[in-house]
């Protein structure tokens, strides 16, 4: 298909390139005068396979990321003179590598970080927090894989992990920790997400040997699970603080010779207990690194589902998906491997953490204002 390539010209002093992504969404112009959307990037630090992002009060992102060639786990914000990092604990990285143990959480109420993360040389798990200079840890027992802490505006805690078959779900409420299982024994899952709504109440959605399932929470030990007819469950969270999304995949079985198969990437809601579906993406034997966060605090025109992913050749994607109308597309980098992690501000302005293979980047999206606009065509293959 065609892409146009946007030259402008003007307030930079000189020429800038922004792509429009080839998802099968309508391409808005850009005009002089109207805002145009710039992507830059920032190096935080060596490591960064694995990796989570949070915005806080400031408008200023904190990640947590892992160094596997010296096993340890790095913190790291960003300040006005530029990133603060922090060596804060041992993490061995076994074979296979740590599968998803590790996830950043800010308190809303005064920007603590928590850091939650899984030593395996231990099999333990640990939460940390920074409530001034130094780091404060303590164990919650057993380890396992495929972690999630969020905190809600009350300041509990909530965190959601794969244990051997069990999946756990811890809450510290005033000061007191309780743990539940929630559904049956998995003998292997292999995707795990948790969201709170906007009453600070737990949701849970995931895919194993078991199938894929919504699972929320009602009451104490009281999970109401919800079977879903759905291949794989990529990424999960919830639409004005109750409307479960999802990104989803399906794959269509091509032979006995590579290609293997053809995946599509679509997002998903699943109201009134109808799924609908829009693509987002479709490669061939494509395993999909993704994440998915909503803007639902901004005017009503702008809320939004914001998607990354990376496609089978590792090249990054952006796309604002509103509930209704066109999604809209953008190459935000080049080329990139392991986890991507989005985060948003309070005006929606998307934060991406990414490795490159060597460092962790931060990259952010921003909009400027440009003097002059030429549309260039460029013929893709």
């Amino acid at each position: 298909m065609n892409k146009f390539v946007l030259a402008i010209l003007g307030l930079v002093g000189g020429l800038s390139l922004v792509a429009t992504d080839s998802l099968p969404a309508r391409v808005t112009p850009f005009f002089p005068g109207i805002p145009a959307p710039v992507w830059s990037g920032e190096g935080v630090a060596l490591g960064g396979s694995l990796n989570a992002i949070a915005i806080d009060g400031f408008e200023q992102p904190h990640v947590v990321l892992v160094d596997a060639e010296n096993d340890r786990l790095f913190y790291a914000r960003r300040r006005s003179g530029g990133w603060e990092v922090e060596d804060i604990a041992p993490f061995p990285v076994v074979a296979p590598p740590a599968d998803l143990a590790v996830d950043l959480s800010l308190n809303p109420n005064d920007d603590t970080p928590y850091v939650a993360y899984v030593n395996a040389a231990e099999d333990k798990l640990y939460l940390g927090h920074l409530p001034a200079d130094e780091w404060q840890w303590e164990p919650l027992g057993a380890g396992g894989r495929l972690l999630s802490v969020r905190i809600d505006a009350s300041g509990n805690i909530h965190i959601v992990l794969l244990s051997g078959q069990t999946i756990r779900y811890l809450l510290r409420q005033n000061g007191v920790w309780n743990e539940e299982a929630i559904g049956e024994p998995d003998a292997y899952v292999w995707n795990l997400f948790l969201a709170l709504d906007q009453d600070g109440r737990p949701q849970v959605a995931g895919t194993g040997a078991n199938g894929s399932f919504h699972a929320v929470r009602e009451g104490l030990n009281d999970w109401r699970v919800e079977p879903l007819a759905v291949a794989n469950i990529e990424g999960f969270t919830l639409f004005l603080g109750s409307d479960p999304y999802f990104l989803l995949t399906e794959a269509e079985p091509l032979g006995g010779r590579p290609p293997f198969s053809r995946v599509t990437l679509y997002l998903a809601d699943h109201l009134n207990s109808e799924w609908h579906k829009r693509p987002l993406w479709t490669d061939d034997d494509w395993y999909v690194e993704s994440d998915l966060a909503a803007s639902d605090t901004l005017p009503e025109d702008d809320d939004a589902l914001h998607i990354v992913f990376y496609d089978a050749q590792g090249r990054p994607h952006y796309v604002i998906a509103p509930p209704q109308g066109p999604l809209r597309g953008e190459r935000p980098f080049e080329f990139g491997m392991g986890e991507i992690s989005l985060a948003l501000d309070s005006t929606g302005r998307p934060y991406v953490a990414h490795h490159d293979g060597a460092q962790l980047i931060v990259s952010t999206r921003k909009t400027i204002r440009f003097e002059q606009a030429v549309y260039l065509p460029v013929g893709l293959r």
